[in-house]
């Protein structure tokens, strides 16, 4: 169990799944935790779980000033910002070569351009302290 009492957590797709535990380990560590995700009820439903260490935003992690605005919510609400957690993503499901191409552009945006647009925002923040980025994705 490491020691992150003081430290500032923001964590993607955290209403469910991988995003959801790794953001209440985050907590159970001690860290203060925010949440993003599109869920906002699966966002209230952790937050519940993880008491008063956690702030919600729904985001859609897809577009930059989204990552922009909850980069900026993170650091007002707790002060700072320590550790991203770029957890969202999206997937096509359904054959490669059938469906409208733009369903691929949004798993490319959601997937990808997160990663961009969320560590831009979040870096002058981290570079103020040690810190830590971490990319999930999947295949």
């Amino acid at each position: 169990m490491a020691d992150l009492a003081g430290k500032v957590a923001l964590v993607t797709g955290a209403a469910s799944g991988i995003g959801e535990a790794v953001a209440c380990r985050l907590a159970e560590d001690g860290a203060s935790v925010v949440l993003a995700d599109k869920d906002g009820a699966g966002l209230a439903r952790v937050a519940g779980d993880i008491g008063g260490r956690a702030a919600t935003r729904v985001a859609d992690v897809s577009v930059e000033a989204e990552c922009d605005a909850l980069v900026a919510f993170a650091v007002e609400r707790f002060g700072g910002l320590d550790v991203l957690v770029n957890n969202a993503g999206v997937d096509h499901l359904g054959p490669f070569d059938g469906g409208p191409v733009d369903e691929f552009r949004h798993v490319i945006e959601t997937d990808l351009y997160r990663l961009v647009y969320l560590t831009r925002a979040a870096l002058p923040h981290l570079r103020q302290g040690r810190s830590n980025v971490v990319n999930i994705s999947s295949v």
